[in-house]
């Protein structure tokens, strides 16, 4: 008896009559069958038509595919040549290919156009492709 309570999250059983336990045994049954009534113990009532209805017609942020791109510069003064713009999987090859000197360029998003040039060996292009 102890194994299909247990599992169920019944746990007292003392002072149980097996006709008690076996209609305690049937509804828990029954409300696990329900998919939509799933039990968590550390949330509120929640109506989950709401739910369903407020997030069907989002689409998350996170999960659009958006290219970024980047320009950069040889030195980090304000009168050297920008190149670009180049997404960043160019930026990536660019930079294993060894076509940036030594030192690094700095760079920039194109879509942060006032931001600060960082440089190319402080940033991992490949976690942006």
């Amino acid at each position: 008896m102890v194994d299909r309570c247990g599992p169920s999250g019944y746990l007292c059983l003392a002072g149980r009559t097996d006709q008690s336990l076996e209609t305690k045994i049937k509804e828990f049954e029954s409300k696990s069958s329900k998919p939509s009534e799933s039990f968590d113990i550390f949330a509120d009532e929640v109506n989950e038509n709401e739910i369903q209805a407020s997030t069907s017609n989002q689409i998350p942020k996170i999960l659009e595919d958006k290219i970024v791109k980047w320009v950069y510069k040889e030195s980090n003064s304000e009168d050297a040549k920008v190149h670009g713009p180049f997404t960043s999987q160019e930026m990536l090859q660019k930079s294993e290919k060894g076509e940036f000197k030594e030192m690094g360029v700095w760079c920039r998003r194109c879509e942060d156009s006032s931001g600060a040039y960082y440089n190319s060996k402080r940033i991992d292009f490949d976690l942006y492709t």
